[in-house]
């Protein structure tokens, strides 16, 4: 969830427009921290970084996607940050263009892996049959994809945790067959605890983008916009920019585009077929 803040923090950060700007966030598929704790970080930041500009971001919390979806109908929000999941499944996309979201120096993007034990017999996600999963409990586009993959994926016993460390730990000790994670999730898991990257392996690497997507709505201030834009782009340049971007494990700000909601569109179209 502190992911999804780190738009909000960087309009405050590097905007020098003095006007409104409106930002809707989905929290319905996040329980990993409360809103009311996310609220009081975020208005934390605000205030120390934030004091010096002009730009007056104005954030509402949505805990039911298709309120959010409609509000951008209604014109009523410039930017909004959610999975690509919910984005296919709630919004007209016709009504969003190019965005921006956190990502790293390397190029590297972070998303959905499946892992097991090295001595496992599974060779890929179609092996998968009434073996226990263990998840992250937000991941819910993951079911969607097993449905995808699996012939009777109605056997697959799926565990859901709170984090996906502790998904990790549940399938490091034997106590399930397959973990879904993130390549970064399970390397940061591997490189605090070297043991994990000796007894589990990446057994298939997803095309599905675990990082929130952050669109900008077509019909808000055009001016606005690239001075935004261009502006976000810099912010991993200053010492501040940099520790903002850390405390919300990122390295850089780079583009959101909605041509990679393509994954995402395909896997909702393929599961709601009449």
């Amino acid at each position: 969830m502190k992911a999804v803040c780190l738009a909000l923090l960087i309009i405050g950060f590097n905007s020098l427009l003095a006007q409104d700007f409106f930002i809707g966030y989905d929290t319905s598929a996040s329980s990993a921290v409360s809103k009311k704790d996310m609220t009081i970080a975020s208005d934390v930041w605000l205030t120390q970084i934030a004091s010096d500009v002009d730009l007056h971001p104005i954030t509402k919390m949505y805990d039911d996607p298709a309120e959010m979806a409609q509000d951008v109908a209604d014109g009523k929000l410039d930017y909004i940050a959610a999975s690509g999941f919910t984005f296919v499944k709630y919004f007209d996309l016709s009504l969003l263009q190019d965005g921006f979201t956190q990502g790293f120096l390397n190029g590297e993007e972070e998303k959905f892996v499946f892992v097991v034990r090295k001595e496992s017999d599974i060779k890929s996600v179609a092996d998968i049959s009434t073996q226990k999963i263990a998840m992250q409990e937000d991941d819910s586009v993951i079911k969607l994809y097993l449905k995808d993959k699996i012939k009777k994926s109605d056997r697959v016993n799926i565990e859901l945790f709170k984090s996906r460390q502790r998904a990790l730990l549940k399938l490091f000790f034997g106590k399930a067959e397959v973990a879904v994670s993130t390549n970064r999730s399970f390397a940061l898991a591997a490189e605090l605890n070297p043991q994990i990257g000796k007894k589990l392996k990446i057994l298939e690497v997803t095309q599905l983008q675990a990082t929130p997507f952050g669109f900008l709505r077509k019909g808000a201030d055009e001016s606005m916009k690239r001075t935004l834009l261009h502006s976000v782009k810099k912010v991993h340049e200053t010492p501040k920019g940099k520790q903002l971007l850390t405390l919300y494990k990122a390295e850089i700000i780079v583009d959101s585009k909605l041509e990679d909601l393509g994954q995402f569109q395909k896997l909702y179209n393929n599961n709601n077929k009449e």
